[in-house]
């Protein structure tokens, strides 16, 4: 089987980075609907039971993310030796590549945020609230930094 051209490889970048954007913003958008059972007062068992499955369902849009993760990591590396010195022809195609990071980083600290309100909700509740997103790879100062740096830029 021929290698794929470099062209391929920035297309498969961008197509691993628009759906880890696209399952990102479903865990975000549960995060925040977990934030709302969190606040129920005298949540019953119906409440815990829909918390359960929005994790459930977390998890698995985790498990895409990672995914993901995998193939775009991949793909970089065998990127990385393409473009030894010839990069000045896909310029626009990484400019487009480094957005599409940026509103990554930018949902994932959301997320990070949002997370971590939920769990100083969950201090005060019956509700159990685990973090969920153990699965990606950056800790809280690095997406913090990362994301200043981003926040700059623009």
């Amino acid at each position: 089987m021929p290698e794929p051209t470099v062209e391929t490889k920035l297309s498969i970048l961008s197509q691993c980075l628009e759906k880890k954007e696209g399952a990102l913003s479903q865990i975000l958008a549960i995060t925040e609907n977990q934030s709302t059972l969190l606040a129920v007062e005298n949540a019953d068992e119906s409440i815990h039971a829909i918390f359960r499955e929005m994790n459930r369902e977390k998890q698995v849009l985790i498990d895409t993310v990672i995914a993901c993760d995998k193939v775009f990591e991949k793909m970089f590396s065998e990127l990385g030796e393409d473009f030894a010195g010839r990069a000045q022809p896909y310029k626009a195609s990484v400019a487009a590549l480094q957005a599409l990071i940026r509103r990554v980083m930018d949902i994932d600290v959301k997320i990070r945020l949002q997370e971590n309100a939920n769990k100083s909700l969950s201090q005060h509740t019956a509700l159990p609230q685990k973090p969920i997103i153990k699965g990606l790879k950056a800790d809280r100062k690095t997406l913090a930094r990362e994301y200043g740096k981003n926040a700059k830029k623009n």
